[in-house]
């Protein structure tokens, strides 16, 4: 098993960068700076062991700090504040009230949330109408 180190959306589309599960050192440029989404790259690429696509229904909506129109277009993380598990670095939520609002969704138990350290096997997945996530 592997572990997510960091991530890219596009759209509904997900990739999660992986890394080995004795892995606690990863790291990449700007990981400090804040907001994370103007500044850090990508975890160097001696960390990554593989990568686990994951397509989401349309239904759903992904949501990551940076399109939350709270923080009107910067947010207030950094890469090393989803390395420590203060925040999940994406969120799931199955009610499009809520779209573009990842501060109150990230704080709620009605979403589905990825975090860095969680454990996940490289492939291809897909996240069904009801949340629920399949290999493909």
């Amino acid at each position: 098993m592997s572990k997510i180190i960091d991530f890219e959306t596009k759209g509904n589309a997900i990739r999660f960068y992986l890394g080995a599960d004795d892995c606690f050192d990863y790291w990449g440029d700007d990981w400090d700076d804040v907001p994370y989404e103007h500044n850090a790259e990508i975890v160097y690429d001696r960390y990554c062991i593989g990568y686990a696509d994951v397509y989401v229904d349309m239904s759903l909506d992904v949501l990551t700090p940076e399109k939350d129109w709270h923080y009107n277009g910067s947010s207030p993380f950094s890469k090393e504040d989803f390395k420590n598990r203060d925040i999940p670095c994406v969120v799931i939520t199955f009610d499009s009230f809520w779209d573009n609002c990842y501060s109150i969704c990230a704080l709620s138990d009605n979403v589905l949330k990825f975090w860095f350290e969680d454990k996940l096997n490289p492939g291809i997945y897909f996240i069904d109408a009801k949340g629920e996530m399949h290999a493909k």
